[in-house]
């Protein structure tokens, strides 16, 4: 290899900067810098303790003294900060509860004086420990049920809700910060820019809106809605000695969120 040489000049020289780009690291910049090679132990050395850079190299064996120093997320061709996701993860999960047995969809189909009147006559059978006959009831089947569910001990079901979540991969240069803002709060999941192949599938969830048969309930009422999300509180988590960093930002679903608690559109009590 010929190195071009300054005649006077005992330093190292940049002869060379490649750029790359990958999801780990993001765009990168690799310099090479040649001299003697008591400089590029210098050099090598110093690098080794500047923040400046992710990675630091040396040749001990070569005949000119070669150091390369790289710069992770280097967009801005000199150590700039970065102001686009290095690599973002889409995903839907699922959350699964366990919710009060009397809030399934078969025992709201109707909040009739009369069904909340059988569902207390049902409580107190079994808080006395009475016998219990729904025969006589206006929604004799849905009190039958729930009678032998919970006389069985069942008082729960279980549901789930869809979680979805975006987890970004970050630099410690990144100006990309976890955002806290409408936390806990009904927000329009279009404006996170999801990918198409997912926010479809999330404008069309099927959802139990009723049983045109009480005394057939594996034959439900449904049709399809889009639900609500829930912005969570974001979770940040260092990665690789403080050079990387991961944003995980969650949203939650469900058909209605609670207006007072969380601005969705749930307001039962709603005097209007």
């Amino acid at each position: 290899m010929t190195v071009a040489v300054i005649k006077g000049y005992d330093g190292m020289t940049r002869t060379r900067i490649r750029r790359k780009w990958s999801k780990s690291s993001g765009e990168t910049a690799i310099e090479t810098w040649m001299g003697p090679r008591e400089r590029a132990l210098d050099m090598y050395n110093s690098a080794l303790n500047d923040t400046q850079y992710d990675d630091v190299s040396m040749d001990p064996d070569a005949a000119v003294g070669t150091v390369e120093l790289t710069i992770n997320d280097d967009s801005q061709g000199g150590g700039g900060p970065v102001t686009s996701e290095l690599n973002t993860i889409w995903e839907v999960d699922s959350n699964e509860l366990s919710k009060n047995l009397k809030a399934h969809p078969y025992f709201q189909t109707t909040d009739s004086d009369a069904f909340r009147n059988e569902v207390a006559d049902v409580d107190k059978a079994l808080a006395e420990n009475t016998p219990f006959t729904a025969s006589d009831f206006v929604h004799k089947e849905q009190m039958s049920r729930l009678y032998a569910m919970r006389q069985a001990g069942i008082e729960e079901y279980l549901d789930g809700s869809l979680v979805l979540r975006k987890t970004i991969l970050v630099g410690s240069r990144s100006v990309l910060d976890a955002s806290y803002v409408n936390i806990n709060r009904v927000i329009d999941l279009n404006t996170e820019n999801p990918p198409s192949a997912i926010i479809g599938n999330l404008n069309s969830i099927t959802k139990i809106t009723g049983y045109a048969d009480v005394a057939a309930p594996q034959t439900p009422t449904t049709s399809l809605t889009k639900w609500e999300w829930l912005k969570r509180p974001p979770q940040v988590r260092q990665l690789s000695s403080g050079t990387r960093f991961e944003i995980i930002q969650e949203f939650w679903g469900a058909d209605q969120w609670a207006t007072v608690s969380y601005g969705g559109t749930w307001d039962p009590g709603d005097p209007a």
